[in-house]
């Protein structure tokens, strides 16, 4: 089964779920002990997702060649495909990723916080670059990569860049700095110009794919399917009884405690964030909240659909999931993940977006098709 752009889903409640905080302030009261199960969420209006042409409109929504390529180059790094290395140059040029490290200097002195080794930078973007990701990390104060154009591998070169004059450090603020890298290797990242059937076929063949075309297609059609049902999701109406995201907050906090082996959820947040229970559930609840919109949402989609779950399909995704994400050792760890706690509704919506994807791709290829 193909890879799936399904997965960043997974990934990113991953991070949400278990390490979102802040300062929110508000105190959040749990249920009050009734056991009486609270009245579930309602949809009372579901965004028409058949309407390509109206859906691609919204700009926010819409799936450009830029966005293709970007995941084109994820699909190749996640094989360790996605940089090739330049070995007929030795200089850095534009559009280069480069790995490097570097060393800053204030008054030619190395300041705290200013050297790293082996950082993989995108010149152009001025930021990191995700090697096994292919998505765009951290980015570099104004200017920070421009002294890397033109410098060759294997020699030092120094560039003098000016900090902001609201960085956080007082010792930097509006300092003028030195900095001086020393690049290691240059890459180019794969795209569709740069690589050849042979070279997807090496890197793809057991994901499916083995000619360049092919992945193209797969990948705009996945990056269709997910802005189709990001703007059903964010253009119908739920209802949800504040009784029952009560009730899930509890669910979720009580598996918190369960797996973690705290004592108390209050003992939980305390040692991980630093924080109050109070200062934490407002975050909590907002993505709490955001699951239980999906989860109504796309169950809505399958109904007005008549659309069913694949069981089977479900089976191989979550084998695919675990077979490149260490992080989850059975089905209900990706579950629990993606229905904060309760499994159930958490298999559900991974259920109901595999099948709504493979319905929305057929409606999709066959407009495609017609407009041909």
């Amino acid at each position: 089964m193909r890879k799936r752009i399904l997965a960043a889903l997974l990934a990113a409640t991953m991070i949400v779920s278990l390490c979102a905080c802040g300062n929110g302030s508000g105190d959040t009261q749990q249920p009050s002990g009734d056991n009486t199960p609270a009245t579930p969420p309602t949809i009372t209006s579901l965004a028409s997702f058949d309407d390509f042409k109206t859906i691609f409109k919204d700009k926010k929504y819409e799936v450009t060649d830029v966005d293709v390529e970007e995941y084109f180059v994820s699909m190749l790094c996640a094989q360790g495909a996605g940089l090739i290395e330049v070995k007929d140059r030795d200089t850095v040029q534009k559009g280069d990723v480069v790995q490097v490290d570097y060393t800053g200097y204030l008054n030619d002195k190395a300041f705290d916080g200013g050297a790293a080794k082996n950082q993989i930078i995108d010149v152009d973007k001025n930021c990191l670059f995700g090697e096994y990701t292919g998505e765009y990390g951290t980015t570099f104060i104004d200017k920070f990569t421009d002294g890397l154009v033109g410098a060759k591998k294997k020699t030092p070169v120094k560039h003098n860049v000016t900090f902001p004059k609201n960085y956080s450090s007082s010792t930097l603020a509006g300092k003028e700095t030195t900095f001086e890298f020393n690049v290691d290797r240059i890459y180019v990242k794969a795209t569709p110009d740069n690589v050849t059937d042979d070279y997807v076929k090496k890197y793809m063949e057991k994901q499916g794919f083995t000619t360049v075309e092919a992945l193209l297609t797969d990948c705009r059609e996945q990056l269709v399917a997910t802005a189709v049902i990001n703007y059903t999701i964010a253009n119908s109406k739920v209802d949800i009884p504040d009784a029952y995201l009560q009730e899930r907050l509890a669910i979720y906090e009580n598996a918190i405690v369960e797996i973690s082996g705290a004592t108390s959820i209050e003992e939980f947040v305390r040692s991980q964030y630093q924080a109050t229970v109070s200062s934490i559930r407002p975050y909590w609840l907002s993505y709490i909240k955001t699951s239980i919109i999906t989860e109504v949402v796309l169950a809505e989609m399958m109904k007005s659909k008549d659309v069913k779950a694949d069981e089977t399909k479900l089976q191989e995704y979550i084998e695919e999931i675990m077979s490149v994400n260490s992080n989850f050792t059975d089905a209900d760890d990706i579950y629990f993940e993606l229905g904060y706690g309760n499994i159930e509704k958490g298999k559900e919506r991974l259920s109901n977006q595999l099948a709504i994807t493979d319905y929305i791709l057929e409606k999709y290829r066959a407009s495609q098709s017609v407009t041909e």
